[in-house]
């Protein structure tokens, strides 16, 4: 069995997300762009078409801005983390804000045509 090709090469932290409109993709049908951190210190962008399948895994209990600023850290929790896999590549990215949580699941909803909830089954 051979090992997926990496969709980011190098990348380990998800910085950014953005969703496609469809009326700006070649397909008509709503896209992802994702921003992340690589292993060189670099940022990578990778366009993500539709038709990708993804997980995202998240604590429990996130923590409120408050708790952030009191230390009690996304991190601190054991952090966040997004697999999305797409034309037999994969890539698994750190996520270290509760923002960015938040961003990714309603540009997930937006991608995929349904609303994505944390801690739904």
């Amino acid at each position: 069995m051979t090992r997926p090709r990496a969709l980011i090469p190098g990348g380990i932290t998800l910085i950014a997300v953005t969703v496609v409109p469809a009326v700006l993709t070649a397909d008509g049908k709503v896209a992802l762009t994702l921003a992340a951190y690589t292993t060189r210190g670099r940022v990578a962008v990778l366009y993500l078409p539709s038709g990708a399948s993804w997980s995202l895994c998240v604590p429990p209990a996130l923590p409120s801005q408050r708790d952030e600023r009191e230390g009690l850290t996304l991190d601190y929790l054991g952090g966040a983390r997004f697999s999305v896999e797409h034309d037999g590549r994969r890539s698994v990215l750190q996520i270290h804000s509760v923002r960015l949580v938040y961003e990714l699941v309603e540009a997930l909803g937006r991608y995929d045509g349904m609303p994505v909830e944390l801690g739904a089954a």
